[in-house]
Order: structure tokens, then C-alpha cells, then sequence
């Protein structure tokens, strides 16, 4: 067998599955996940749907893309969920069909409603199948199921492995987000990405980076703003980095609010993706998000040197060590995030000081090179466990 033939042979194919649409933190996960993927001998595809970000960002690269049944974004609506349980059986039936005719080493499910799919299909089909669990989940019996017939589960936060009960429990792992460190450092302000961001580009900048959906609670950091004390208030702006993923009138609520409330001092930037430049010129980063696994966004801010100002939701306390790395404020306490805000911006050295402990804790425990390497062997450890078991 030629040099190449053993290479080839060597090679596994992993088939990573994520129905979303747009590039969110967990679309921007899997595409970071898999440069070490392919430097680790896995072939990599992508099961998407049509229409999908993610999958039309991995086909013009030139990788391997199974398209599923359905396209489009679904409708704020309470039928949903009936609609997605409907395609989750067209994409089982839709994946079973590759993987009988294409040999697959693994299956990857990187999104909550296709935890089901990617585990039974690997469970009837005898092939090794992990769950990626980025966030609470909103049906717990589910996520049990699946964790419990899957041959893995790997958790972004201690939090969110919690929420897996029952046999599954033992066979999930918690290995935290990672962000790249290099890309996402501190840097001098420049006053043309202030002058983006801001009316009052030598005052504070708080920035609100991520989705614009009802999870985020982003009128809980407009109200927080609205609310300072006159002697910050005037110099203190805010701006939103980001689309809605699913709830356009959701969107334009906020939009709407900040801009009553704030009036010039509020604006809005589209998701975008130079945030890395953002983030240097943005001196205050809130999160408000309830339902949260380990947030990319925070973790990014954080590495920018930005000091941070968060509800505790899932993954905060795991990252952020209160009052020297951010601000850890209790769910839903506007006043309090208000307070945080104020304090922050009235003392540059408290900022500049936070600023640095939360990049030197990102930058210890939370870089992309050692917990992607993390993810990686789990799955190399997980196929080897099969092989062992059928030998």
C-alpha cells in the first residue's frame, strides 16, 4: 500500500450535524472546531439544512456538505416546535440514508434539536455519536435520551452538564469554550471604530455583542443605562453588535426602546465579522443572556481586555472570578446592573484593571488551542473504545 493509500486509510470521517441557520456561537464553535478536526485525520462534513450559513460557509471552502430536508428560517410561533419535531424525523431519515450508503466514523450533533437524531441514528446504525450541548436545554427528558443512547456528551459548562440526568450523566464531560487569544487581544483605541460605535466616541462605550433574541434580555442593559446617574450618564453610550437569529419584531422592539430611551446615544451595528476590531474600542461589554451555556461573545470581550458586566447565567461563574475579573450581578437586577455600569465607568483604572485579570484569565483557561485539543481527543478516545469493543 502506497504512502498516500495509508494516509487515506488512516483518515475518519466525521459527519457533523447543526440545523441552524446563522453563524451564532455555536455555528462559530464548529467552524473553530474544525481546522483541528482536519489536522487530527477527520474528513469533515457538514449536515445542514438548505439555506444554512453554516453549510454555505463550509461548501465554498470546498468541503463535503449533506443537505437536509426544510430551508428558511421557522416563524416566532408556538406551532415551532411541532414543525421542527417534523423535520427532526426528515433529517434522521435523510442522515441514516448517508451513512448506509457513505462510511462514517462518527457523528457530531452540534445543535440542541438534533441531539435525538444524531444519537439514534448512531445507535442503530453501530456508529459512535457525541452531542455537543451548548446551552440549558428547554427539554430536559430529551436531552436525558439522547445523552443516554449516545456514546458521548461533551458540556461547555458545568452548568449546563447538570442539566443531563440519569444514565447519560456518567457518559457526559464538561470541557469550556475556548477563544482565540491572539486574535482577541487588547488594543489601542482608534477613533474611527469609536467614531462606528458611538456619538460620543471619547466618552464610555458599553457594547452589547450577540443575538438579538428574547433570551438575551437585551431592554434589561437599555433600562440599565437609561437609569445612570447624571454625573456618568451624559458620557456614556451604547451599541448593539448583532442580528436576531429568528424574531425580527423582537429586534425592532429593541431597536425602538434604545433609541427612545437613549436616543443619540444608542446604535446598532448588524452582525459582523471583524469584532475582534470592535471589541479593542468597546470599554464595557454587558451580557444579560437567561439562557446561556458558556457565552463565546463574553469569552471574547474578555480576551479583548474589555471589563465585563453579567447576569449569572450558565457558564458566567465558571469564567469569571467577581469583582477582579467582571461583574457578577443576580438574574433580572436592572439596578444592579446599572450600579455596575456606573462604577465601571466612573473609575478608568478599575476598568483597565479588570480589563487585564479577565484577558489573563481567558488567556490561562479558556484559549481555543487547548480546550479544541480537549474536544478532539475525547472523540479520538470515544472511537477507540468502539474499536476496542468490537474486536
Amino acid at each position: 500500500m502506497s504512502p498516500e493509500q495509508l494516509a487515506k486509510e488512516k483518515r475518519k470521517r466525521l459527519v457533523l450535524v447543526d440545523t441552524g441557520y446563522g453563524l451564532w456561537g455555536g455555528q462559530r464553535y464548529a467552524m473553530q472546531l474544525i481546522d483541528f478536526l482536519q489536522a487530527s485525520d477527520f474528513d469533515v462534513v457538514i449536515a445542514a439544512q438548505i439555506g444554512s450559513a453554516l453549510g454555505e460557509w463550509w461548501g465554498s471552502t470546498g468541503g463535503e456538505v449533506l443537505l437536509l430536508p426544510g430551508r428558511g428560517h421557522l416563524e416566532h410561533k408556538r406551532f415551532d416546535d411541532m414543525r421542527k419535531a417534523f423535520l427532526a424525523v426528515r433529517h434522521a431519515l435523510a442522515l441514516r440514508h448517508y451513512v448506509k450508503h457513505n462510511k462514517t466514523d462518527v457523528l457530531l450533533s452540534n445543535s440542541n434539536w438534533d441531539h435525538p437524531t444524531v444519537a439514534l441514528t448512531g445507535a442503530t446504525r453501530g456508529i459512535s455519536s457525541i452531542l455537543i450541548l451548548h446551552e440549558e436545554s428547554r427539554a430536559p427528558l430529551i436531552r436525558s435520551f439522547s445523552s443516554r443512547i449516545a456514546s458521548q456528551s461533551i458540556a461547555v459548562s458545568a452548568r449546563v452538564a447538570a442539566t443531563v440526568s440519569g444514565p447519560g450523566k456518567k457518559k457526559t464531560r464538561v470541557v469550556h469554550n475556548g477563544v482565540d487569544t491572539v486574535r482577541f487581544q487588547p488594543g489601542a483605541n482608534d477613533p474611527e471604530t469609536r467614531s462606528l460605535l458611538s456619538s460620543i466616541p471619547d466618552g464610555v462605550i458599553v457594547g452589547c455583542i450577540g443575538r438579538i433574541d428574547q433570551s438575551k434580555q437585551i431592554e434589561d442593559v437599555v433600562h440599565a443605562v437609561s437609569a445612570l446617574p447624571p454625573d456618568v450618564a451624559d458620557s456614556v453610550s451604547l451599541v448593539c453588535v448583532g442580528s436576531t437569529s429568528n424574531d425580527p419584531r423582537y429586534e425592532q422592539e429593541i431597536l425602538l426602546l434604545g433609541r427612545s430611551f437613549l436616543h443619540s446615544r444608542f446604535r446598532h451595528l448588524p452582525a459582523r465579522d471583524d469584532l475582534d476590531r470592535l471589541l479593542k474600542n468597546v470599554d464595557i461589554a454587558v451580557f444579560a443572556g437567561s439562557r446561556e451555556g458558556m457565552s463565546l461573545a463574553m469569552l471574547e470581550a474578555m480576551s479583548s481586555g474589555c471589563a465585563v458586566v453579567a447576569y449569572v447565567a450558565a457558564g458566567v461563574e465558571e469564567v469569571i472570578e467577581n469583582d477582579i475579573s467582571g461583574i457578577i450581578i443576580p438574574m433580572g437586577d436592572e439596578p444592579g446592573m446599572s450600579r455596575a455600569i456606573a462604577t465601571l465607568a466612573a473609575a478608568p483604572e478599575l476598568r483597565k484593571r479588570m480589563g487585564e485579570a479577565a484577558q489573563e484569565r481567558v488567556r490561562q483557561q479558556f484559549d481555543l488551542e487547548a480546550r479544541a485539543g480537549d474536544v478532539v481527543a475525547i472523540i479520538q478516545g470515544v472511537l477507540l473504545n468502539s474499536s476496542n469493543s468490537t474486536k
